[in-house]
């Protein structure tokens, strides 16, 4: 592991200790990383009072204005301090809080229609300052009482870390599997190559094995871990520019999916 990588473990098992972000960032300038160690010391900053953060305050603004300039996955591992909260709203805004709860928190319509009925609660799948700056402008454009606080330890609790998986499985006909070994070997190659064609996971390509045992009918490549479920999409955007890949439409063809699964860790 190097220090970096120790740098962000650190960050992402010990959420609410901003001393660590702070080392961290004076690391950062020290090579000449500027604007992510300017990044990690507004998340400090703006944490540190532990009220409400004015999403106009100077510091509030540059924190999203950075964030435009710095990887998603780097600041959901490192910039994980705030929730946003939904405290209450008007009867005639039901329908809006449960609108845009689903839009926000890629939740169902029984899951959304839940949370408006047990305010205040925290806003699911909030990841970063920025995005709950982005929900909290979106909820204000009708009548609810909402807020952006620093989370609190109960609030870490939360961020539980998921595996994110390639994950191929075979179809089946007449309930027989059908995996062959020519497509068995034919998706693990697919596989493969997806990782390789991403410079960040090309080295998980090399853990593939070139076949499996005859009669396998899925097979899962653990390729990252995550600390937020929406990351689905993500992970499947990033690899497939889709949620799956479908075996017979692919050359060589095989019979089954590749598809990206989240699971808890």
């Amino acid at each position: 592991m190097t220090d970096e990588e120790a740098f962000v473990a650190g960050i992402r098992e010990h959420p609410l200790d901003d001393l660590r972000r702070l080392v961290y960032a004076d690391w950062l300038d020290e090579r000449g990383r500027s604007e992510q160690a300017e990044y990690l010391r507004l998340v400090a900053e703006l944490a540190a009072p532990g009220i409400a953060v004015d999403v106009e305050h100077p510091h509030a603004v540059r924190l999203v204005e950075l964030a435009d300039t710095l990887d998603q996955a780097w600041r959901e591992a490192v910039g994980s301090r705030f929730d946003m909260w939904l405290d209450g709203y008007e009867a005639s805004q039901k329908i809006n809080v449960i609108r845009h709860v689903r839009q926000v928190g890629g939740c169902g319509l029984a899951e959304a229609l839940a949370f408006s009925k047990s305010l205040p609660k925290v806003l699911p799948e909030v990841a970063t300052f920025d995005e709950a700056v982005a929900a909290f402008a979106l909820f204000r454009t009708f009548t609810v009482r909402q807020r952006i606080v620093p989370t609190t330890p109960a609030g870490a609790s939360r961020l539980r870390l998921r595996n994110v998986a390639l994950e191929w499985e075979s179809w089946v006909h007449d309930g027989v599997p059908m995996c062959t070994p020519e497509h068995v070997r034919a998706a693990l190659g697919h596989m493969r190559r997806i990782l390789t064609a991403d410079p960040e996971l090309a080295e998980r390509a090399a853990n593939i094995p070139e076949s499996l045992e005859t009669g396998a009918t899925k097979f899962s490549l653990v390729i990252g871990n995550t600390r937020f479920h929406r990351d689905w999409e993500v992970w499947s955007q990033r690899l497939f520019q889709r949620h799956t890949l479908i075996g017979r439409h692919v050359d060589p063809p095989f019979y089954g999916t590749l598809r990206v699964k989240i699971t808890s860790s």
